[in-house]
């Protein structure tokens, strides 16, 4: 039976992106880099140990499946750890700036690497350093630019894996310490942008949804055992129980121990 099936794009892409470099580097142990300045951008994906980046007056701890970006024309310096130094793939890049702000957010330019965006840096680097030809070389090592540059842009936008996985965060250690200020750090992204995204996914803030989180958690432990109701507070994140009796009457309209009556 013959049969035929088609795809047409939704709108043109009109995207002008230049490769330049890659390369990878196993790092000398707290060997500092820069300050340098390129004249185009550069995406860096750890595979291995540790570090610090700094650019734009800001220093970020990175880590093995962590990434950054080099700023075209920012000076920057980044420094592996003296212990655990890192080891990474890099590919550099020419694109408009506009472009580059659909998968990175240049005012915050570090980003937890998918699996596959960094498998794909890796063959960049192994097919420049293959002996095929350099016509097809060249050609082959700007297909997977943009393959890469499709990888980072999955997962429903950056935003998206941020709130993903700022619930998975918060569901698995909200019963720590954990606070918006250390997520917001963990994720390598500034507390009003996570405000925000929160607010577009859920009409409401970061932080009421982990107050919210905790407090449903301690409602259903309330009511289904008989663990003294300090304890539930202290296992959901409340070591001070005056404020975890004032935010789950507000929350529930009654009181904890008016659960158990």
């Amino acid at each position: 039976m013959y049969y035929l099936n088609s795809y047409y794009l939704n709108q043109p892409i009109d995207i002008n992106i230049q490769f330049v470099v890659t390369g990878m580097e196993r790092c000398q142990p707290g060997k500092l880099v820069g300050p340098k300045i390129d004249n185009y951008y550069t995406l860096h994906f750890i595979t291995e140990g540790k570090g610090s980046y700094t650019v734009k007056g800001k220093t970020y701890h990175l880590k093995q499946d962590d990434g950054f970006m080099l700023i075209e024309n920012k000076a920057c310096t980044y420094l592996p750890h003296h212990i655990d130094p890192w080891t990474y793939y890099w590919v550099g890049f020419k694109a408009d700036e506009t472009f580059i702000r659909s998968f990175v957010d240049l005012d915050q330019p570090v980003f937890k690497a998918n699996k596959a965006s960094s498998i794909i840096a890796k063959e960049l680097y192994q097919i420049s350093q293959s002996d095929c030809k350099k016509a097809s070389k060249d050609l082959y090592l700007q297909g997977k630019l943009y393959e890469l540059i499709a990888s980072m842009t999955t997962s429903d936008n950056r935003s998206s894996t941020l709130f993903d996985q700022a619930i998975s965060i918060i569901h698995h250690e909200y019963s720590g310490k954990l606070t918006v200020k250390e997520l917001s750090e963990r994720l390598h992204v500034d507390r009003t942008h996570l405000f925000k995204i929160f607010k577009d996914k859920l009409g409401q803030s970061l932080k009421d949804y982990l107050i919210k989180y905790r407090l449903d958690k301690a409602y259903e432990l309330i009511k289904t055992t008989d663990i003294s109701i300090k304890v539930i507070a202290q296992s959901v994140g409340y070591k001070d129980y005056s404020l975890f009796h004032r935010l789950f009457k507000k929350l529930h309209g009654i009181t904890p121990r008016q659960i158990r009556m």
